[in-house]
């Protein structure tokens, strides 16, 4: 039974992807999506009501493609090299649904309501990433941080023409660069901080 649905979620999500590279996300319908999917209007209708509740079935299909092109890890590399895999995984993925993801994503800036369930379909698919990347202990800071890493990334991708997405990648390790930079800058202050903490407190 939980097979089926997640058979049916995914092909509505492939369906949505592939029309929406055809024609405006707003000008879909999920009867549209449901004849493109093969799925009867009914049961699409009992897994989502309308388009935008399909949208977090979008997103998850893309962090599920990019786990299967990631595979598995080596954890003998560095945490931002295994980061910078999956990332890329992940454009790779993007990529190859281009046109219906670019078209998503301006129809998602352009309506604020959809807003409140991107960020935790954001929230949810930037965790499985860090998951990917054998990062799962990662907490509040690292994920909102990732976030913002990957929405400047994504921008840029975007934009990106190049045959093999140089740019994305070039900006992509500039980021993650900064970003671990960052990490140590922040941990040898705490670090510093400590000696001064436990002085104060004998005073």
């Amino acid at each position: 039974m939980i097979a089926n649905r997640n058979s049916r979620e995914r092909a509505l999500a492939l369906a949505a992807l592939k029309l929406a590279g055809q024609t405006a996300w707003d000008n879909l319908t999920l009867a549209q999506i449901a004849k493109a999917a093969r799925c009867p209007l009914l049961q699409a209708r009992k897994l989502f009501p309308d388009t935008t509740a399909l949208l977090p079935a979008v997103v998850r299909l893309i962090d599920e493609e990019t786990a299967v092109l990631v595979g598995t890890l080596d954890n003998s590399a560095a945490a931002r090299d295994r980061l910078f895999e999956v990332l890329m995984a992940r454009f790779d993925v993007l990529q190859s649904h281009r046109a219906g993801v670019l078209a998503i994503a301006a129809a998602c800036r352009a309506t604020p309501s959809r807003i409140p369930v991107m960020l935790k379909t954001q929230w949810d698919s930037m965790r499985a990433m860090l998951r990917l990347a054998n990062l799962s202990e990662c907490g509040i800071f690292q994920t909102v941080g990732l976030i913002a890493l990957y929405d400047l990334a994504l921008r840029r991708w975007s934009d990106d023409h190049t045959s093999d997405m140089a740019k994305t990648m070039a900006t992509l390790d500039r980021l993650l660069r900064r970003a671990e930079r960052l990490i140590e800058i922040f941990a040898r202050a705490s670090s510093d901080d400590h000696p001064r903490q436990r002085g104060h407190t004998r005073v």
